[in-house]
């Protein structure tokens, strides 16, 4: 399949220049080198990530870079990429991140052996700010049965590092603009009309955790949201009805008490894997034990994390 194109859409707002850059140079750098580069600038003012932008656009042609008259939003800026792609697959990348440079051709040739897979992810390893690595997610929902029944408790498909078929985002439409979880309402969209989806057992993109990020300051949002759109995937399939997210009023709500204190303890949290991981086991299994305790949304994630393992387990 060395002659299938690829389209990857990548979406810029306010990106540090050095992040923007490894983001960029992991695309261009793919052992797999038929695709086409579509960036959105989100943030029209930002006269120094335009000019490196313009940069790149005239050394590799690859790249085409559309910068938006105003900000239009993480979804919007999506959509309009998703409008101006001709390759045959659609790649995600996102502007702080890191693709390895056989992230592209492992996913074609995953395609290539499993004709009824219409969207694939890949491993993650986490790392921080500074490019550090912190931990490596763990990888589920490696068979479409697996991505199935793990998608209900956790979104196992990090989103930087999708390739899906063309031919299924035409079927499906745009990301419908959802709270910071338009790519978890899109895979329920996919499951909904009998489509197959699956992780590559392979760890072939890198995720930043940002401070300062969406990963903790609406995280706790985030997670109301999510949990609304799985509850409401569950129940449009046990009623044989076609599921179709419906914003919940609570989700809107804000509580300036229970997002600081879910802040607090996913970064506890966090911080706690990180230990154990690296051997500091009391330390690690005490932040763990409060974290239980203290936190009723974390408690619920940890739940399902014993939920993902089983599953991992009984579905082939």
């Amino acid at each position: 399949m060395i002659n299938k194109k690829i389209s990857v859409i990548m979406s810029v707002y306010n990106e540090k220049e050095i992040w923007l850059k490894e983001a960029i140079d992991s695309i261009l750098n793919q052992t797999f080198h038929n695709f086409e580069f579509i960036i959105i600038m989100d943030k029209p003012d930002n006269q120094n990530l335009i000019k490196l932008l313009r940069g790149y656009e005239k050394i590799d042609e690859r790249i085409r870079v559309y910068v938006n008259e105003k900000n239009m939003g993480l979804v919007r800026s999506l959509n309009k990429a998703l409008k101006l792609c001709s390759g045959e697959f659609i790649a995600r990348m996102d502007a702080d991140d890191y693709s390895y440079p056989e992230r592209f051709k492992k996913q074609i040739d995953f395609f290539s052996k499993n004709q009824n897979i219409d969207l694939c992810a890949t491993g993650v390893v986490i790392m921080d700010e500074n490019g550090n690595e912190m931990y490596k997610a763990k990888i589920y929902g490696t068979t479409p049965k697996r991505a199935e029944k793990s998608l209900i408790y956790r979104n196992v498909f990090p989103h930087g590092s999708w390739m899906i078929r063309k031919s299924k985002i035409d079927e499906l439409g745009e990301y419908l603009e959802i709270n910071q979880a338009e790519d978890y309402d899109l895979l329920f969209r996919m499951l909904d009309r009998g489509m197959k989806i699956s992780v590559i057992p392979e760890y072939l993109f890198k995720y930043r955790l940002r401070n300062t990020g969406i990963s903790y300051k609406n995280l706790y949002k985030q997670k109301k949201v999510m949990l609304n759109i799985s509850e409401q995937y569950v129940k449009a399939t046990k009623e044989n009805k076609e599921y179709v997210y419906r914003e919940d009023k609570d989700e809107t709500e804000e509580n300036a008490y229970e997002i600081e204190k879910y802040s607090y303890y996913q970064e506890l949290y966090t911080s706690s894997i990180t230990d154990i991981r690296n051997k500091h086991f009391v330390r690690g299994a005490i932040g763990i034990i409060r974290t239980f305790c203290f936190s009723s949304y974390k408690r619920k994630e940890i739940k399902s994390t014993i939920a993902l393992k089983i599953i991992n387990k009984i579905y082939k």
